[in-house]
């Protein structure tokens, strides 16, 4: 039996949250996700979510997990 590991169920539940809409989000048929606003995504969501409010903790464990950054905005994919 295949889990999913704590970190990426927690990012998919962070991303479909609508009530996350206006700070992060799928884009481009949920190929990638977008943080529009990292001061208050690492501000609000991230101590609920995680143990850090730090942001490049947060975006570590993303690259640990084949996720990187695509342009100079927030936006992430998996490779």
């Amino acid at each position: 039996m295949n889990t999913i590991s704590p970190f990426l169920q927690k990012l998919w539940d962070i991303v479909n949250d609508k009530q996350n809409s206006d700070i992060i989000s799928w884009v481009k048929k949920g190929e990638c996700f977008e943080i529009f606003d990292y001061v208050r995504f690492s501000s609000y969501i991230l101590p609920i979510f995680f143990k850090t409010k730090v942001f490049s903790s947060f975006t570590r464990q993303l690259n640990m997990y084949g996720f990187r950054k695509l342009k100079e905005i927030v936006l992430f994919t998996r490779i």
